[in-house]
């Protein structure tokens, strides 16, 4: 199955400039043996962007921004537009190659989401961002589970009390990390189950945003996010 997604992103993320996904070796593979060429590299758990051993020069902090924009975008690219993604993030995961390339390892656990769960999701970033609480609400309600005898009003005054807190947050410092555990805490006090391609997605982001902050400790996912909302609104107002 690992080889499998490797072949699989290999083919469909070949137009992305600046990625290294090793390449396997199916002969010299099994069911229990996985034999892939080997990445040069240095991961992300080697940086640090607070750490005073490191060069903290303005080069060194432009270079791990760019780095943290260019894996952000690789994300955004993974799961709104080919809706399957690499679902491990964590910084031992994200090699900064020789050369500056990006490089990925472990495929084994891989998410993917159908266009309708991609639209909810959309809809849900746009809905805190936008301050949207009534929106929201709909959206939790629609992407999970709920219970028959759902307290709406409890639902929504948590809903009002996450958009309070998170939307008047700057877009530069937005915690999009934190607004998706809370979005998570509440389905849970609501006793809304989410369903595991969605949990899953969420904890991809959490994690990537971890990850990227180590690199830049000021760097917002959600930032480079915008321009994915208006093509997202382009697309869905098309003739097409």
């Amino acid at each position: 199955r690992e080889l499998n997604n490797l072949l699989m992103f290999q083919k469909e993320l070949k137009n992305f400039a600046g990625l290294c996904i090793p390449t396997p070796f199916p002969e010299l593979s099994s069911p229990r043996v996985l034999t892939m060429e080997r990445l040069q590299g240095r991961p992300i758990s080697q940086f640090d962007a607070n750490s005073r051993s490191i060069e903290n020069t303005p080069d060194t902090r432009l270079e791990n921004q760019g780095i943290a924009k260019r894996a952000a975008e690789l994300y955004m690219e993974m799961i709104f537009r080919m809706g399957a993604y690499h679902a491990d993030p964590h910084p031992g995961n994200i090699l900064v190659c020789d050369g500056g390339s990006l490089g990925l390892l472990d495929f084994g656990m891989v998410g993917r989401i159908d266009d309708r769960l991609r639209e909810t999701i959309e809809q849900m970033l746009l809905a805190v961002s936008n301050r949207d609480s009534a929106l929201l609400t709909a959206l939790i309600k629609r992407v999970g589970r709920v219970p028959l005898n759902l307290d709406a009003s409890n639902l929504s005054i948590d809903v009002a009390e996450l958009i309070a807190n998170y939307g008047s947050q700057p877009l530069d410092r937005f915690d999009l990390a934190g607004a998706l555990n809370d979005v998570t805490d509440i389905m849970h006090r609501n006793r809304i189950i989410l369903p595991p391609q969605t949990a899953l997605l969420i904890k991809t982001l959490v994690t990537l945003e971890g990850t990227l902050h180590q690199l830049n400790p000021h760097f917002s996912l959600l930032e480079v996010m915008q321009p994915m909302f208006r093509r997202m609104w382009l697309r869905r107002f098309s003739p097409q």
